[in-house]
């Protein structure tokens, strides 16, 4: 408890996010170099995920968005396509 209560005020007193980030991702490599290999294989397979996940969750919101739009009707036509596009 008291290395985590030690790690928490190294973040704190980083004097910007860019310097937190750094200890957070140097502190977190070096938890991950101490699991054994089929210990790693498994964190970063979850890691992969957690990542594709917050990858594509902007997409995802933009294409409900845009269904929600065109369940509104709120869609152009090629004329107004090609109006807005000067051709």
């Amino acid at each position: 408890m008291a290395r985590v209560k030690m790690q928490i005020r190294r973040y704190k007193s980083a004097p910007n996010v860019e310097e937190a980030l750094n200890i957070m991702y140097s502190t977190n490599l070096r938890l991950f170099e101490k699991l054994d290999e089929e210990d790693q294989e498994k964190a970063a397979y979850f890691l992969k995920l957690l990542i594709e996940q917050a990858k594509y969750r902007k997409t995802k919101a933009e294409l409900m968005e845009r269904r929600r739009e065109v369940e509104n009707g709120e869609v152009l036509t090629h004329e107004e396509i090609w109006k807005q596009l000067n051709v």
